[in-house]
């Protein structure tokens, strides 16, 4: 029988409860401020028959826990609930598997987060609540496999889902919930349903969108209505959570440090940092050969966002996560704990992570035990710190959204990943930085990189613009700030005068316009050669191509000349950047009449490269304008035939399309790159793109790098102040980072030399290594210098 909307609402009829006092509880200090390590056991249906809940206690003393998430409702219960349409999983029985969990945690002074699953229900709720679930346009329940997709807008949210949380609190006194898929849809998909249409329609005026269309104002007015509509939800939920529990019993939610994850269901993580004391990340595992670095940059972001003084949890995968998606054995042990380190560098609480209580692979069990226990003896070291870093690295959910569109992996995550990247591998310490933070951050940065943020508003346009006045300096890439806050195009950039560049006529819809330029299927790697040429003229096909060169000599057209690397692997469009001014003549090799014999000197942000004219390109560039005041450093070599190799010879050897444009507005210095090469570096790493990147950082940010790193390897370095102490972390992920294969053994490396400058109240007169435990040799002036002998995982040092 059909239950009626009654049914699913609790009133308690008492005073709030309070938040639970488990044992060793710090007086003042709520659980979320409190609890550094803590560990999940993602309960399967199965598990009730078998989960041996004395051996998980001891597992979680060997693991030094402060905090254990257990399952608890949404989609199915591992408790007798008196909802009758919420199921209790299959094999639950008569046990209340979550009461013996939360009991147990609080008999062992732990606290209990309780997780939830919103995401989907069976068929049987659908059948008593047709009106709840999300509709197609054509009026059709949208589905996930044989379960049904409850639309966010529904009484499932507003009054079940608060009727389930009120329930649990009541019985069992939880310290707070998390939700494993709390923010429904992603915007792939557009809500029909008859909740949505009103809804939209009462707050904007307007019916829905007919479809998903980046040009339609009206859907860009319900992507925003959809972010704004997960942070009601947010709230709504720890309205519901603190009344029935207390002030301290927070909903949490889950997130993703990934942009196109958090984007794609509306999670505006800036938002809802604002709203919680903690964050609780599901970044899991390196995917795809990525690199451990990520994991770092990824707790400093959130970081910024929630404040260095609360936490910020992370599931970490003990079973084989990232290759293949194996749930049941174990990750190597190697690869599993460098990935938790990282976290940990970049100050991640660690949250050890398994699915089901038991696996036949039992290695899976000892892998967290030594971090775990590391950490415990270390904590305080690892909490209440901030970085110390020389440049802001910028990122921007709205510019991915709204610029980058469907496009928004290649378009806008790419380049910002490229140039964290660019910048890890060359050892300079960097920090992410929201776009809406700069005015609140620029005191204690030296540099803002603006990595293709091609979607910036007025405002923040206006607040770079007064970093830049004030002394500091700027590196900005690609087409940042060419659209304004919706994604649409300017008459030309918004930061036009700090850049000292101009757009020659209007700008490209986006950079994936040149697919339909004549030649674009010889330059995304579907013909034989070919350019995304013709468009501004230029010389015509060699033997292997259908275009030729993709511009003619920079006039003011603003056709889109080349793009390559589209996602898809390494580029395919073999196109070059000249440098100015050209050495070739004075440098050892072959000589041709009427090559130039300049004599100039290189600005310095091409060191390195005084034995080549050319560099490798592979991207994209538009027709640009440049102010006298400014220098450009190297130009476009268009795109020439590969195959046949007799082929091989440059059809249009110049163009003035500037790659590189340097200067200075006001007191500071600026750097426009409008060859994407962060872009690139993210799609394929060329080691001369890497170089150049970090060049352009060492020139604008002057003497202002904190320390200085010298030996072989690659390694992280941070660097963070906590009262007078400075802490030093260095991950070793040689032979480990972007590499497909799992990591299966560290290659130690050594020694490294370390010199960092002291600041005001660190005197520097003592150094503790909290990994080898072993005394430094150390000098001690302006700055500690010191050599670590090896380092194999990581090591910290505590600078006093």
């Amino acid at each position: 029988m059909a239950a009626t909307r009654r049914e699913f609402m609790i009133t308690t009829g008492a005073a709030a409860l309070g938040a639970s006092a488990s044992k060793g509880q710090s007086a003042g200090v709520p659980w979320y401020a409190r609890c550094y390590r803590w560990g999940q056991t993602n309960i399967t249906e199965k598990d009730p028959e078998r989960y041996d809940v004395e051996w998980w206690r001891e597992q979680w003393k060997r693991t030094a826990l402060q905090g254990v998430e257990m399952n608890a409702g949404g989609i199915v219960a591992y408790y007798p609930s008196k909802f009758p349409l919420h199921r209790r999983a299959q094999f639950l029985g008569n046990r209340d598997l979550l009461g013996e969990l939360v009991d147990a945690a609080h008999r062992d002074g732990l606290a209990a987060l309780a997780r939830m699953d919103s995401s989907r229900l069976a068929e049987d709720f659908f059948r008593a609540h047709p009106d709840w679930f999300a509709r197609t346009a054509g009026g059709q329940p949208v589905r996930t496999g044989d379960d049904y997709i409850p639309c966010i807008n529904s009484p499932h949210r507003e009054e079940y889902i608060p009727g389930i949380l009120r329930e649990i609190i009541e019985r069992y006194r939880p310290e707070g919930f998390a939700d494993n898929s709390w923010a429904g849809m992603g915007r792939d998909t557009i809500c029909y349903c008859d909740n949505c249409a009103r809804r939209f329609r009462d707050q904007k005026g307007k019916a829905l969108p007919k479809a998903a269309d980046w040009k339609d104002p009206v859907y860009r007015d319900w992507v925003r209505w959809s972010y704004a509509r997960r942070l009601e939800i947010w709230e709504l939920n720890n309205r519901v959570t603190k009344a029935a529990g207390g002030p301290d019993c927070i909903w949490v939610g889950s997130n993703h440090a990934v942009l196109a994850s958090q984007s794609n269901t509306f999670r505006d993580t800036r938002e809802i940092a604002k709203r919680t004391p903690l964050m609780l990340m599901d970044n899991q595992s390196r995917k795809d050969g990525g690199g451990f670095w990520q994991n770092t940059d990824d707790a400093r972001y959130v970081h910024g966002l929630v404040g260095w003084n609360n936490f910020v949890l992370e599931s970490m995968a003990m079973y084989q996560h990232g290759n293949g998606y194996f749930r049941v054995t174990s990750n190597p042990p190697a690869e599993a704990r460098l990935w938790m380190l990282s976290g940990i560098a970049g100050g991640f609480q660690p949250k050890y992570h398994h699915i089901g209580a038991d696996s036949l692979d039992r290695r899976m069990y000892q892998t967290a035990v030594p971090v775990m226990q590391w950490h415990k003896k270390n904590e305080r070291y690892l909490v209440n710190r901030t970085p110390v870093a020389t440049a802001g690295v910028v990122w921007s959910q709205s510019s991915f959204d709204f610029y980058g569109r469907d496009s928004a992996v290649v378009l806008a995550e790419t380049p910002y990943r490229g140039m964290l990247h660019a910048l890890y591998r060359t050892r300079i310490p960097c920090l992410p930085i929201h776009v809406d933070d700069i005015e609140g951050e620029a005191d204690r940065l030296a540099v803002l990189v603006l990595p293709n943020v091609g979607s910036m508003s007025d405002q923040q346009c206006a607040d770079v613009r007064r970093f830049v006045e004030r002394g500091g300096s700027l590196i900005a890439t690609g087409v940042t700030s060419l659209y304004d806050g919706d994604g649409e195009p300017r008459a030309d950039f918004g930061l036009a005068s700090v850049f000292g560049a101009h757009l020659q006529g209007p700008a490209p819809d986006r950079m994936f316009a040149m697919a339909a330029a004549p030649g674009a299927e010889g330059a995304r790697g579907r013909g034989p050669g070919g350019a995304a040429g013709g468009r501004a003229g230029g010389g015509g096909g060699g033997r292997g191509g259908r275009g030729g060169a993709a511009a003619g000599a920079g006039g003011p057209t603003s056709a889109l000349f080349a793009s390559g690397g589209l996602g898809r692997g390494p580029a395919t469009v073999h196109s070059y950047l000249r440098l100015r001014p050209e050495l070739r003549a004075s440098v050892f090799g072959p000589h041709i009449s009427g090559e130039p014999h300049d004599s100039g000197v290189r600005h310095p942000t091409l060191a390195g490269f005084e034995e080549t004219d050319l560099l490798p390109f592979g991207g994209s560039l538009i027709a640009l304008g440049v102010d006298p005041d400014r220098s450009v450093l190297c130009t476009y070599v268009p795109p020439f035939p590969q195959l046949p190799t007799d082929a091989v010879w440059m059809r249009q050897e110049r163009t003035d399309l500037p790659g590189l444009i340097v200067g200075s507005y006001g007191k500071g210095k600026v750097a426009f790159l409008p060859a994407d090469l962060d872009r690139r570096y993210g799609l394929d790493p060329i080691p001369d793109h890497g170089r150049l990147l970090g060049n352009l950082l060492r020139w604008t940010a002057g003497d202002n790098l904190p320390f200085t790193v010298e030996g072989t390897g690659i390694f992280g370095t941070y660097l963070y102040r906590q009262e007078n102490r400075l802490i030093l972390h260095l991950v070793n992920a040689t032979g480990a980072d972007n590499q497909k294969a799992l990591v299966e053994e560290y290659v130690a490396i050594g020694p490294l030399k370390v010199t960092v400058k002291l600041p005001d109240g660190v005197k520097g007169h003592s150094l503790k290594p909290l990994v080898s435990e072993r005394p430094l040799r150390f000098r001690v002036a302006q700055s500690v210098a010191f050599e670590i002998p090896q380092l194999i995982d990581h090591e910290v040092v505590v600078i006093e």
